[in-house]
């Protein structure tokens, strides 16, 4: 399945005077709130015209707005079966103090219409063999 659109589009204003709930109205848009605590000044925009074709020119025309993206969709779908011939020495799947999934898995639960993202930058920036190297 191909990626697609999900009506959403992800902007960028800067300037703390402009109110982006103003200018997504002007624009034809709902303003969805920002796009997180962390991006000051990044916002998410819903499309309220349902229509087939995408088209953001008049986002790409906006002053106020220093960049756009629309946001696309991606179904993924498991490769393969895992099977891990070294499961049963693995001893905190086991027990019942630790991760407990056998029991889970027991009951029933395996995931099935859950979806998870997870984004790590993977350095411990507080490393004592990173951190002489490290630039912030």
């Amino acid at each position: 399945v191909e990626p697609y659109f999900t009506g959403e589009v992800v902007v960028h204003i800067p300037d703390p005077s402009h109110i982006p709930e103003e200018i997504a109205e002007r624009h034809g848009y709902e303003f969805m709130g920002p796009v997180n605590d962390v991006l000051p000044g990044y916002y998410r925009f819903m499309e309220t015209n349902k229509r087939n074709e995408f088209d953001v020119p008049s986002l790409s025309e906006a002053e106020e707005i220093h960049w756009h993206e629309e946001q696309y969709a991606t179904v993924r779908h498991k490769r393969y079966t895992f099977s891990d011939p070294t499961y049963s020495q693995q001893w905190h799947f086991h027990s019942t103090v630790d991760v407990n999934i056998q029991s889970a898995w027991d009951q029933g639960f395996n995931g099935e219409g859950i979806n998870i993202a997870i984004v790590d930058d993977g350095l411990e920036k507080s490393n004592q063999d990173l951190a002489p190297n490290f630039n912030q």
